[in-house]
């Protein structure tokens, strides 16, 4: 052994006498305390420790919406809903009501009637290709002329499946999908539908407490963190709940929340079992017929109740009354040694 090694050994020897003596001193007798009322009470695992509330916003995740073309000109849309209302499927969200309703309808008619005529051809005319009795460049303007007409009708049904005709100069608009409504001030859309598994609880974390957050509470509700950004800004990370499919918060509204962080060695104790030896936290831990300080640090207080984080694990029931005469006791002693 090198001297370097047997140096380093001497030093773990001091550090394990020089524990050994601070805690024959600071350890207890429950005989010192037999004419008090102890309360002992069993510390409690606490799996999530609230923090300081922070802002959220009640917002969508990705701006991948469902777009609401206006193919209307110069008519009235009337609301049935307001923006950031939820909606269903097939649900009325607006009356449209002008000339161009009519003229709109009458236009779908008239391709749907070109497109029926040009699917009764292609049958014969790809015959007659087939038996060389139709040209080549006639074959391809026809098959072109197809398919736009086919490119139409796909954009009819959509169109359809949206607006449903009331009278000749009006029709309504109907929820294509369940979500979220937003009206939209350019005349070229109406608006759109926000999925619903879009819309989350974007959370402002400040960088330092951002990746021990995974879950948070608001109104007595727990959601899970799903996403955090990688980029930050102004000292912040957005945090991005899991999706709230149920909730009554209208879009874009704030609120606060409590994150709820994951830390190892959480306890929830009585605020009352909490006191301090030489200027820090500590519990005192019943082992046997020994009460033993352990250092804690207080995370978060609810109520009477006091989140701590021990440096070991709390297996051991914990005194919750009389905490003033037992630090007495050691504070005593340390200065009659002194």
């Amino acid at each position: 052994m090198n001297r370097r090694t047997l140096g380093y050994s001497f030093l773990l020897i001091l550090v394990a006498l020089s524990s050994t003596q601070v805690s024959a001193q600071t350890a207890v007798s429950i005989e010192a305390l037999k004419n008090y009322e102890l309360g002992l009470q069993q510390p409690e695992v606490a799996d999530m420790v609230p923090g300081a509330p922070l802002l959220a916003t009640y917002q969508p995740m990705t701006q991948k919406h469902l777009v609401i073309a206006n193919p209307f000109e110069n008519a009235h849309v009337q609301f049935a809903v307001t923006d950031g209302t939820r909606v269903n499927l097939g649900q009325r969200i607006a009356t449209i009501t002008g000339p161009s309703v009519e003229h709109f309808f009458h236009r779908l008619e008239t391709v749907k009637a070109q497109y029926d005529v040009a699917q009764q051809q292609h049958k014969s005319k790809y015959s007659l290709y087939q038996r060389n009795a139709l040209s080549a460049d006639d074959w391809q303007n026809f098959l072109d002329q197809y398919l736009r007409l086919s490119d139409q009708m796909h954009e009819i049904k959509i169109l359809l499946s949206r607006f449903h005709q009331l009278a000749d100069d009006s029709a309504e608009l109907k929820a294509p999908i369940d979500g979220v409504w937003q009206s939209d001030a350019d005349d070229m859309r109406i608006g759109y539908v926000i999925d619903r598994s879009e819309i989350r609880l974007a959370v402002q974390a400040p960088n330092e407490l951002a990746s021990s957050v995974h879950h948070i509470s608001v109104q007595g509700e727990r959601f899970t963190i799903d996403y955090r950004e990688q980029s930050t800004r102004n000292g912040f990370t957005t945090l991005w709940s899991s999706p709230l499919t149920e909730s009554t918060f209208t879009l874009y509204q704030r609120m606060s929340v409590v994150p709820l962080r994951n830390i190892a060695n959480a306890f929830k104790v009585p605020g009352s079992a909490v006191s301090s030896l030489n200027g820090e936290p500590v519990v005192f831990s019943v082992d046997k017929q020994t009460i033993h300080p352990i250092p804690v640090s207080v995370s978060a207080v609810e109520g009477e109740d006091y989140y701590v984080a021990a440096s070991t694990s709390l297996d051991n029931p914990i005194v919750t009354h009389s905490v003033a005469a037992l630090k007495g006791i050691i504070d005593s002693r340390e200065e009659a040694q002194q």
